[in-house]
């Protein structure tokens, strides 16, 4: 019997080992908006996948300027007295809602805060072209010329 249930359990490892193999294709698929493609689908992903990815957007800055990004997420304001900036961003909560991670948006030319943007706190699908800046010594990512869906 117990030589039947380590067996069983190094099958089942072998099993999941094999399974979890796959493709080096990126998790996100590519959708549409409107018609035009979207790179990075982040709205497919469940919550604590998105706040991951959004995260490694980030982090691996270089691979992905220029991508269209796609996400769905809580929208927020942040005023910075010191620096006179504005941040307008799409927040998504990890899995035990303890911290949020923000993408920084700007919707195209013209667009001002607060008529043309969603009320603080509504939930927002938001779609952009992936950037990077520099303000006080920080890399932010930014979605520029982002719609709102």
């Amino acid at each position: 019997m117990r030589k039947r249930t380590v067996l069983f359990c190094i099958i089942l490892l072998l099993c999941s080992a094999f399974c979890a193999c796959g493709s080096e294709e990126p998790m996100e698929e590519t959708t549409k908006w409107n018609g035009s493609p979207v790179d990075v689908d982040l709205t497919v992903l469940s919550s604590d996948l998105t706040f991951s990815r959004v995260a490694d957007l980030l982090a691996t800055a270089e691979e992905s300027r220029g991508k269209t990004v796609k996400l769905s997420g809580m929208f927020n304001a942040y005023y910075i007295e010191s620096s006179g900036h504005l941040y307008l961003a799409c927040e998504v909560p990890d899995l035990s809602c303890s911290c949020m991670q923000g993408l920084e948006f700007e919707l195209g030319e013209g667009a001002v805060y607060p008529e043309d943007y969603p009320s603080i706190g509504e939930i927002i699908t938001v779609k952009g072209v992936y950037d990077t800046y520099e303000r006080d010594g920080s890399l932010y990512g930014i979605l520029r010329d982002a719609e709102l869906e």
